[in-house]
């Protein structure tokens, strides 16, 4: 051993004199011994002797050294790992060509070329677990590498046509340094839900026709539920396949990464502090990502998720909402969109308490009403554009009452509650909203009116039917408003476990205009147990790529969904069933 440090010491001094024969040497039998982990251990001991002389004019050394595939032996393991750790506890400015160098080899499509191109990457067994050690100890030496960490996941994570084990396990490492490292945490998260929403809206769903008498005889489905046709923007995916096999594989990584996720956020939200932290984290990023971002499926569920796991989070996600929805200087359509949001996520979450419903949609109502009261006298007229705020607000106070009925009006109270909505208001301006609003929300609100003590509905329906609207608005867009419901049915295969017990589906009290129901006795209750993962994520150190595969690989079945206890004819906009597996 001796012979290899005094060898490497004059090798070094001699090539910053200009003699660069020794240090070449040096290098190319660090190179040429790769396969041998028994001679590269010996350099690498006799490197470390001499760590304190490897500067970092001595780039050629370090980029051959961490070239070595080291992971190999475990002696050789632990001889590399100790040379990096005095190496940057020596000279801080390799630490970050370290820690990207590390992060590259947490990406299972680098680990194939070091299989072997011909060889599937699904096959490979790869244990994690070496190469977290190391990051954790560099990131406890070296502090500032933390943002070094967070650039090489971000630059490193896999583009969204990679396949989908390439994606799990990259995201499930990502996850787990951001256990170890918590000062990445927030960066992490931004990053996940923007891939996470890249490749959601690659999805596409062509929106069901609404039919006042459904049936399945009306449509291709499978118990019950419609078989949505998708579609893909551009030409090349995942391999030369069928452009609906392409559109079922971008499901398919989405419901990967995102039970991925979920077990992330159930775990580190165990704490009731923690999980503040997280939700206003996810606060950003929604206000960033999701919420400008159209027609996005699932992704928004993962704050629906977070919001359950501590209490007043439901809460503060709507006083964020209502706080961007009065905001005059945010967009129009962002703050139309904060009141999609509002409405949907009333209708859906099944953990608002009364009293928490009852407030979030009389705010609702006062904004419809504050609207009306400041109206121009020269703005009072029906147009879908120049008042689509006031129409959207108007959709989600009765989509989020039709949903809550059971709850709000099954009380001697109800005729309380829509005097305090001032419902007949709203109803009966002279913007006219039933003419604008999802027609089977205006019909199926018929049945919840009368509770409310709203005079007049159905007549006003009738005098809204023979009211003849331009075809174009007074801005010369069609007049009409696009529909939005950010929490529709989650019909993904795997991760929708998380999402069901939360989760309001549609109950069809024997509503009088509804003649045909599919029949809801396979609905299951799948997500009334969530399985833990095999390891514990807050662990950090003992999680590799099989430690939630156990969990993927089973064979759930995709949750059974009737048009009777999914949605109600109307209802039935935008349902997806995934056909991957």
């Amino acid at each position: 051993m001796m012979v290899f440090t005094t060898f490497i010491e004059d090798a070094l001094k001699k090539k910053c004199t200009g003699d660069s024969r020794d240090y070449n040497f040096l290098i190319t039998s660090i190179n040429e011994t790769a396969p041998e982990a028994s001679s590269v251990r010996k350099w690498l001991l006799a490197l470390e002797s001499c760590v304190a002389f490897i500067t970092d004019q001595f780039h050629e050394l370090i980029a051959a050294i961490l070239a070595v595939e080291w992971e190999k032996s475990g002696e050789l393991a632990v001889a590399y790992r100790d040379f990096l750790c005095a190496l940057v506890s020596s000279h801080a400015c390799h630490a970050d060509r370290v820690v990207d160098t590390l992060v590259q080899r947490l990406n299972i499509d680098e680990r194939k070329e070091d299989h072997g191109s011909n060889q599937n990457c699904d096959d490979i067994e790869i244990n994690f677990d070496p190469v977290h050690s190391i990051i954790a100890q560099v990131v406890t030496i070296v502090p500032a590498a933390s943002r070094t960490l967070l650039n090489a996941l971000v630059s490193h994570f896999p583009h969204k046509r990679h396949r989908v084990q390439v994606q799990r396990v990259y995201l499930m490492n990502m996850l787990r340094a951001m256990v170890y490292v918590p000062a990445i945490r927030s960066g992490g998260l931004a990053s996940i839900v923007d891939r996470l929403v890249e490749i959601d809206v690659e999805i596409k769903i062509e929106d069901v026709e609404e039919e006042d008498n459904w049936s399945d005889e009306d449509a291709d489905c499978d118990d019950g539920v419609p078989d949505m046709q998708f579609a893909m923007d551009g030409d090349k995916g995942d391999g030369d396949q069928p452009e609906e096999a392409q559109v079922d594989v971008m499901a398919e990584k989405l419901d990967n990464m995102l039970l991925l996720l979920y077990h992330y956020l159930r775990e580190v939200c165990k704490e009731h502090n923690e999980a503040v932290d997280i939700f206003e984290s996810l606060l950003q990023i929604f206000d960033r990502s999701i919420l400008p971002t159209h027609r996005l499926k699932y992704t928004q569920f993962i704050l629906f998720y977070t919001a359950s796991l501590a209490d007043g989070l439901s809460v503060r996600f709507l006083q964020h909402l209502f706080q961007k929805l009065e905001n005059s200087a945010e967009p129009i359509l962002r703050r139309q969109a904060c009141a999609a949001y509002i409405g949907s996520y009333i209708a859906r979450c099944n953990h608002l308490g009364q009293e928490q419903m009852i407030a979030a949609l009389q705010h609702l109502a006062s904004q419809a009403l504050v609207y009306v009261d400041l109206m121009e006298p020269s703005q009072q007229f029906p147009d879908a554009e120049v008042h689509t705020l006031f129409y959207t607000i108007c959709q989600a106070i009765l989509y989020a009452l039709c949903y809550k009925r059971d709850v709000l009006c099954g009380s001697n109270n109800n005729r309380d509650l829509g005097t305090l909505l001032q419902l007949h208001r709203i109803v009966h301006c002279p913007l006219k909203p039933l003419k604008f609003l999802l027609d089977s929300v205006v019909r199926e609100f018929a049945t919840v009116a009368d509770q409310l003590g709203v005079e007049g509905y159905a007549e006003a329906l009738e005098a809204n039917a023979d009211l003849v609207l331009p075809s174009r608005s007074a801005y010369g867009g069609e007049n009409r408003i696009e529909l939005f419901f950010p929490f529709d049915p989650y019909l993904l295969r795997y991760s929708h476990m998380f999402i069901t017990n939360l989760y309001q589906e549609w109950s069809q009290d024997a509503d009088e205009w509804m003649t045909e129901e599919c029949d809801n006795s396979e609905q299951g209750s799948i997500g009334s147990s969530i399985p833990s993962s095999p390891h514990s994520l807050l662990d950090g150190m003992s999680l590799d790529m099989r430690s939630l595969s156990a969990t993927l690989d089973q064979d759930l079945p995709i949750r059974s969904m009737s048009a009777g206890s999914a949605a109600s004819p109307g209802f039935q906009h935008v349902l997806q069933r995934p056909r991957y597996g």
